[in-house]
């Protein structure tokens, strides 16, 4: 009888024995397994970190730069026109200044009216005059009065100058396609309206000969046209 109760009490001491190395061990998994989600949730949230510091940087990129070809439009639109200006200025182009005076007052005109009447919203919600472009159309009107005046050599340069413009102001989400496209056929279309080629003075020479009262020679005659 009192072998049996040592015993009884012999299998309850190793069945606490094992219940408290198992609890130790539970208690070592938690600690382990709290550590590992720690370090998980550390690792994720610096990775999130970094993600959010790259597309941070990424943003603040694009936004730098399509505020520096916002910027370049507002220069650039009026190239072709100023050098268009100084053309006329330094050819002594009268004809030329009162026709770049017309199509560039008809385009702006024109293109505030139509503004003003379309009252269409801008891509970026800054206004509600954003059709046509004024920007491209100055850049088109300039562009168009160098080819049509004074010749491709003067064209190509501007018309890529224009371009880059109308490219510009989809870029900086200033205007849309359709606003550009409008702004381009109106200052192309007010230019080739009241542009006429310019003519050189050319020097017409006619030579011939002379006889009279014993004498002869050769008589020449010089018209500028």
């Amino acid at each position: 009888m009192h072998n049996s109760h040592n015993s009884h009490t012999a299998r309850e001491l190793c069945i606490m024995f094992f219940y408290i190395i198992n609890r130790k061990d539970v208690a070592r998994n938690v600690s382990t397994y709290r550590n590992d989600l720690y370090y998980s949730l550390l690792k994720k949230y610096l990775q999130m970190k970094y993600l959010t510091l790259l597309i941070l940087t990424l943003i603040i990129s694009v936004n730098a730069q399509a505020q520096f070809v916002k910027k370049s439009t507002d220069i650039l639109s009026l190239v072709p026109s100023a050098t268009a200006a100084v053309n006329t200025i330094a050819r002594h182009d009268r004809k030329g200044m009162l026709q770049l005076a017309l199509s560039s007052a008809t385009c702006i005109a024109v293109n505030y009216g139509l503004e003003a009447a379309i009252t269409k919203e801008r891509p970026d919600g800054t206004g509600n005059h954003a059709f046509p472009s004024t920007h491209t159309a100055a850049a088109f009107n300039g562009a168009t009065f160098l080819t049509m005046r004074y010749g491709w050599e003067w064209g190509v340069p501007a018309y890529a100058l224009a371009t880059y413009v109308g490219w510009g102001r989809i870029y900086s989400d200033r205007h849309d396609i359709w606003d550009v496209l409008g702004g381009a056929a109106l200052g192309a279309g007010t230019a080739l309206i009241f542009t006429r080629r310019y003519q050189t003075q050319n020097a017409e020479i006619s030579i011939s000969p002379t006889f009279g009262s014993g004498k002869y020679g050769i008589s020449a005659v010089m018209r500028l046209r």
